[in-house]
Parts: structure tokens; C-alpha cells; sequence
């Protein structure tokens, strides 16, 4: 009887594959908790979008036999600034959690929106990109408006009508963005 016991736990056992959760430290791109704002201003106006989720998933398994790979994904998304017109959804996922790329596999859209006799459409979303296949710069560190950013990733849209800049920091999340009229919305830093 117990090396019948001891079988079935041993194929349950091995018939499992593993998947870790996603990496804490890579969450650090969006520093952000739900009922937090990311708050950008330029000279004349600002836009606030406050976070309404934040999601990454957590360590599960799956059975040997299926032809699975691991998975490990964050989301964040905000409410509509209601005088913008704008939201943002973010996210980064890992198609296999065993082999990371060297850069996380961002993508950032930003959506916008008009009203149409109080009927609110989106017409229009902005996606920024940090992969393989898109515009992308990271540096170390960087001196941006007069202070030094370390982990400093700007993302360019090439197919833009609004947004055609992104710059992120690790430990602060979106620094700025930059239009087509060349209007600078960043975040306010505590330093």
C-alpha cells in the first residue's frame, strides 16, 4: 500500500511544471499602487489619471503534459482625465518567465478621447514600445530639466497624431511626455 501511495505522489509531484511570479524588481518601471495619480504638468495645464488598477500575477502551475509555457504579467490602468480626454494603460508581459529578454517588454498606450454630445469615444490611442521592434533609448543615467535620472528609458511612437515621446524612470515610472507641438508634460520629482 505505501508504494502505491508513494507512486501517485511521485507522478503528481513530476507531472507539474512550476511558473515563478512576476519579478518584483521589474514593477519598478510602475511604481504605482491603485489610488495613486500620475500628475503631469506643462506651463499652462496639467493632466491627472488617477490609477483604477494595478495587477501582476502570481506564482502557479500547470500540468507537465500541456503544451503551456510560463507566463508572468503587470497591468496598470487609469480613469480618463475628464478635461483631457486621456487615459493610460500599461503593461509588461513575459511570454516565457524562465528566459527574460534583456529589456523588459514595456508597452504604454495612451488613449484619447472626445465627447460627442456627452457620449465620451475614444478615437485615437498612442502606443509607445520597448522591444525588438520599435524606437528606443536607454541610458544609465541622464540629466533631464536641470536633474540627473538613472535607468532612463525614452520611448519614441512613430505612428503618433499626439504623443510622440515617452520618457520612463525606474523607481519614478513616466517622467514625461512630449507632444507634437512640442509641449513638455512631466511628473513633479520629490528631490
Amino acid at each position: 500500500m505505501i508504494s502505491i501511495y508513494s507512486a501517485i505522489i511521485f507522478f503528481t509531484a513530476c507531472g507539474k511544471t512550476n511558473c515563478p511570479a512576476f519579478p518584483k524588481d521589474i514593477t519598478y518601471w510602475f511604481p504605482y499602487s491603485v489610488g495613486d495619480s500620475i500628475e503631469l504638468y506643462n506651463l499652462q495645464d496639467s493632466i491627472i489619471l488617477p490609477v483604477s488598477a494595478f495587477n501582476i500575477t502570481d506564482s502557479y502551475s500547470f500540468n507537465k503534459r500541456c503544451d503551456c509555457t510560463c507566463e508572468a504579467a503587470m497591468s496598470l490602468k487609469t480613469n480618463m482625465d475628464s478635461l483631457k480626454l486621456i487615459s493610460i494603460n500599461a503593461s509588461i508581459i513575459y511570454s516565457d518567465i524562465f528566459n527574460l529578454p534583456n529589456q523588459p517588454p514595456i508597452e504604454v498606450e495612451i488613449t484619447l478621447y472626445e465627447n460627442n454630445h456627452g457620449l465620451i469615444i475614444p478615437i485615437q490611442i498612442d502606443r509607445f514600445n520597448y522591444d525588438d521592434y520599435s524606437n528606443w533609448n536607454y541610458q544609465d543615467s541622464a540629466f533631464i530639466s536641470n536633474e540627473t535620472f538613472y535607468n532612463v528609458l525614452t520611448l519614441e511612437n512613430l505612428d503618433n497624431q499626439k504623443f510622440h515621446e515617452l520618457i520612463m524612470v525606474k523607481s519614478i515610472g513616466i517622467l514625461q511626455l512630449t507632444d507634437n507641438e512640442l509641449n513638455i508634460w512631466k511628473i513633479k520629482t520629490k528631490k
